[in-house]
């Protein structure tokens, strides 16, 4: 059953949205943590981009959120 995010998760998303430029994407998890510590992040957005898997590149927030174990966002 598709579902939208909860108002936490959206939250979530979100802060880390904002903590990387858009014009970085596609990136890699060093790019992203070193991106976000630039735009002076909270150290919550830099503990969960230090979890995303090596050797992976991300296309957009939305892939980096769902590697985080995030939920895929479904609009009507």
């Amino acid at each position: 059953m598709e579902r939208s995010l909860d108002q936490d998760q959206a939250e979530q998303r979100s802060r880390i949205a904002t903590s990387v430029k858009q014009t970085i994407f596609p990136a890699d998890k060093k790019t992203l943590v070193n991106d976000a510590r630039q735009n002076h992040a909270d150290d919550w957005v830099i503990s969960r981009l230090e979890q995303l898997p090596e050797g992976e590149t991300f296309e957009n927030v939305q892939r980096v959120w769902e590697a985080l174990g995030g939920s895929e966002e479904h609009r009507y």
